[in-house]
């Protein structure tokens, strides 16, 4: 796993967590909120690393510049 310092639109310097041998990738709910969330063609079945329900929500493309 990665730990990327980003630049987002509207809400500055952040980190996000790359980790590469992820299936999917995943973000907190409210991460990226600005670019708004729509409806994904498919309905993912996602375990965390304790093997404990994620909820999908939906799908979000969020732009980020990398600082590096």
């Amino acid at each position: 796993m990665y730990c990327l310092p980003v630049k987002m639109p509207g809400v500055g310097r952040t980190e996000v967590t790359v980790d590469t041998g992820a299936e999917e990738s995943v973000c907190p709910w409210g991460f990226g909120e600005a670019f708004g969330i729509s409806k994904s063609q498919r309905q993912l079945q996602l375990l965390d690393a304790s093997g404990n329900t994620i909820k999908h929500h939906g799908e979000r493309v969020v732009n980020v510049k990398a600082l590096f």
